[in-house]
């Protein structure tokens, strides 16, 4: 627990002064602490960690404010202030401390990084009052400390590959794969601003979302072909899943039910796995296997659900196909085998019977085949992008959604049998480190409600 510290301020100005002084006349609970809110003015949030003795929830949650911002943390921008609010509001929970081992490392890391010199620096562009800045600093100073000590009591444990390896795994990854693909971070970055206006707007823009798909298709081609990242990551990680998710908007404001129901279906295959807290959450739950008292943190995806209901709307002109494919032409066209359906109809109308069994005796009625009825189901061919169907051999099952009208679709996944898993997520390959990524994802990531 953090000593408390003194909310005797003196600010620089009535407004500030007015603030400092409505919150520390707050009444905390009964035992002393009060909450801190996860979102909201950040100078707001500053003032409790800097008034208050110890904290809890916001009330509205049943975590704390630093599981929140912990989830929601951009390593691609580091914020000094942010990760050192994350270690004063952790320590001062009470639940950053051995026993609870499963906190510690991901503090170490805020801790080692957010120097007290960079926080000061950082803390200097705010408009909070000097003896604010230094309260806070000074608190962050003792909860460095101690988040670094907690640490590295721990760090030899039996669970430390699990603890501290595993963070320290995909921190290396993402560092490598935002220096791999700096250039489309950066068009991404202006690309998604552009979206979010013109989703704000209200506004149809083919030629934005056109240079969306390319931006999105030509990132995870490339990141694919990189071998570093599985391709679960490739489309559901930091470039390619908002981008998804902002075209199958755009296709909605359009009304084009096919790029809509698409790029949708796409955001189906995987969950929202863009922060690193998801990524060491699921890096976390393959090492913590017979680890016990721990577990990774669960955090929030994104809830698709309006999108869906927008897309459902749109989707009554399209129409499903799956079956074994036949052969596929340069341009696209997906030729599929017939398919031999078949229903038995039987006659149970005879006479009962009985017979002696270890229960008891046990009557029923032969039944006997009355008719068999057999159907061929013929698919028509379907064209989808050239692209997509690079690799699709005749044999596998494939699975399309297209226009009733135009029999122009795209190509959604393709698998060895009809119930077998996908071997294939649009034009990328799947292997068993996808599936192994997708169990992962759905343990530790959870929508909202």
């Amino acid at each position: 627990m953090l000593a408390p510290l003194s909310c005797e301020i003196a600010p620089t100005s009535r407004t500030a002064a007015d603030a400092s002084q409505a919150f520390c006349t707050e009444t905390p609970r009964s035992d002393g602490k009060i909450f801190v809110p996860s979102d909201g003015p950040r100078d707001a949030q500053i003032l409790k960690l800097v008034c208050a003795q110890s904290y809890v929830a916001d009330g509205t949650s049943k975590d704390h404010a630093y599981v929140a911002w912990h989830a929601a943390f951009d390593d691609r921008r580091f914020d000094a202030v942010r990760a050192a609010m994350i270690v004063v509001d952790c320590e001062g929970s009470g639940w950053c401390r051995p026993p609870y081992v499963d906190v510690p490392a991901h503090m170490q890391w805020y801790a080692m990084q957010a120097t007290p010199d960079a926080v000061s620096a950082e803390l200097a562009q705010s408009s909070l009052p000097p003896a604010v800045k230094k309260a806070f600093l000074d608190r962050y100073v003792v909860a460095r400390q101690q988040a670094l000590a907690d640490a590295e009591s721990i760090e030899h444990s039996p669970d430390a590959e699990a603890l501290f390896g595993g963070p320290r795994q995909v921190r290396g990854a993402r560092k490598a794969y935002f220096a791999k693909f700096a250039a489309d971070l950066e068009v991404l970055d202006a690309t998604l601003a552009e979206l979010q206006k013109a989703d704000v707007e209200r506004r149809v823009d083919p030629e934005l979302q056109k240079r969306a798909i390319v931006l999105r298709d030509k990132h995870v081609l490339a990141c694919v072909a990189e071998k570093s990242f599985s391709t679960y990551l490739c489309w559901h990680g930091t470039i390619a899943r908002p981008l998804t998710r902002a075209i199958a908007w755009q296709a909605v404001l359009a009304k084009d039910a096919l790029t809509a129901k698409t790029e949708h279906a796409t955001l189906a295959y995987g969950q929202d796995v863009q922060t690193a807290a998801a990524q060491i959450a699921m890096v976390q739950d393959r090492l913590r296997e017979g680890a016990a008292g721990w577990g990774p943190w669960r955090v929030a995806g994104v809830d698709d659900g309006p999108l869906e209901q927008e897309v459902k709307k749109l989707q009554v002109t399209l129409r499903p196909a799956l079956g074994f494919v036949a052969g596929v032409s340069p341009t696209g066209v997906i030729a599929f085998e017939p398919s031999t359906s078949g229903s038995t109809s039987y006659d149970c109308s005879g006479e009962v019977r009985y017979e002696q069994t270890s229960n008891g005796i046990r009557s029923y009625r032969p039944c006997t085949v009355a008719s068999e009825h057999y159907e061929t189901v013929y698919i028509a061919p379907v064209t989808v992008p050239a692209a997509e169907v690079k690799g699709v051999k005749p044999g596998q099952v494939a699975l399309v959604t297209f226009d009733a009208k135009t029999r122009r679709g795209r190509l959604l996944d393709t698998r060895a049998s009809y119930d077998g898993p996908p071997d294939r997520l649009r034009m990328t390959p799947l292997t068993k480190a996808d599936f192994s990524d997708a169990r992962a994802a759905d343990d530790v990531v959870f929508l909202p409600h």
